[in-house]
C-alpha cells in the first residue's frame, strides 16, 4: 500500500510527522511532496470532482456545503471500493 501527501497538509511540519510514524508502524510506502509544491490547489479539487462525477456522484450546487475538518474515515470514495471489490 502506498500513501501520497500532497496539499496543504503536506506543508504542515506536524501532519508530515505523524504520516511518517503511522506509515513506518504498519509498513506503509509514503510519499510527501516537498514543501515548495505543498500548497492546497484547485487542480487537486477538480480532479476529485471529476473522479465523483465518473463514479456517479451528483451534488446539486445549493445542496453542497464545505465541511472543515472532515476525517478521511468519514468520506465515501466510491472509486477505490469499486478497485478492491474487483480485486484491483
Amino acid at each position: 500500500m502506498e500513501v501520497l501527501v500532497v496539499g496543504g497538509v503536506a506543508s504542515s511540519p506536524v501532519l508530515r510527522s505523524k504520516f511518517e510514524v503511522m506509515s513506518r508502524l504498519r509498513r506503509v510506502e509514503l510519499g510527501i511532496v516537498p514543501p515548495q509544491y505543498a500548497v492546497d490547489n484547485g487542480v487537486m479539487i477538480a480532479w476529485t470532482g471529476l473522479l465523483l462525477l465518473k463514479h456517479g456522484v451528483h451534488v446539486r450546487p445549493e445542496e453542497a456545503y464545505v465541511r472543515q475538518r472532515w476525517k478521511l474515515d468519514q468520506v465515501d470514495v466510491p472509486w477505490l471500493a469499486r478497485t478492491n471489490s474487483s480485486g484491483g
